[in-house]
């Protein structure tokens, strides 16, 4: 071994996450799940850590887009004697350079009683036909969604969580932010072959627009 890669640890695991070069990572508080993008933009992959296995795709769109941000919903509040907690949905967001932010819920894969799986799949995705068709078929879709206004071609956005999970906020270049809820309730009806399905808007809750640093002009 090199004697640079002298005291690095030997157990390390090489996941192979997409076709095209990674984009956007990001790993979840407990260290447990981690999420990929591609430059293609066009899903997520969520990872399980320890034994590197794809867990599920999320799917964003068919067009191409750059994932600016994921981020993972914040762990539930420590247990108290005083307070019965109900059950915390886990979820995950994820905004692209087209000002569009999805929401998809992970409760599938935390198994949390009491919480049902919110995303929506496509009707053809049987335990008949889904080994014959694309992994496109097999993608999750988003049940929230949210627009927030692209006024350059410069623009980034950083995605948070507010509260205990209720909503997201993002945060522009220029310090901007905008700020919004999680929809409440599930998504009715099925996908009939691929994305015909209307995700729940998203409720903005307050903004806030500073400079408009790199508009183009």
């Amino acid at each position: 071994m090199p004697s640079r890669f002298q005291g690095l640890p030997t157990n390390i695991s090489l996941i192979t996450a997409h076709e095209n070069r990674l984009a956007c990572l990001s790993i979840n508080h407990a260290g447990t799940m981690l999420a990929s993008a591609s430059v293609q933009g066009t899903l997520v992959r969520i990872w399980d850590t320890r034994s590197c296995a794809c867990l599920v795709e999320l799917r964003r769109g068919v067009d191409r887009a750059d994932i600016h941000s994921i981020a993972f919903s914040p762990p539930p509040p420590p247990p108290s004697a005083s307070a019965t907690l109900s059950a915390v949905e886990d979820m995950i967001a994820v905004v692209s350079d087209k000002g569009t932010l999805h929401l998809f819920s992970l409760s599938s894969l935390s198994m949390t009683p009491g919480v049902p799986e919110r995303n929506k799949q496509s009707s053809l995705a049987s335990p008949i036909l889904g080994s014959l068709l694309p992994k496109y078929f097999q993608s999750r879709w988003g049940f929230g969604k949210a627009h927030i206004p692209v006024e350059s071609k410069h623009e980034f956005f950083k995605l948070g969580w507010w509260g205990e999970g209720e909503g997201v906020v993002a945060i522009g270049r220029d310090g901007g932010w905008w700020k919004f809820v999680v929809p409440k309730g599930q998504l009715t009806g099925s996908i009939k072959g691929a994305e015909s399905l209307t995700e729940h808007a998203c409720k903005e809750v307050g903004y806030k627009r500073y400079l408009n640093i790199g508009k183009d002009g």
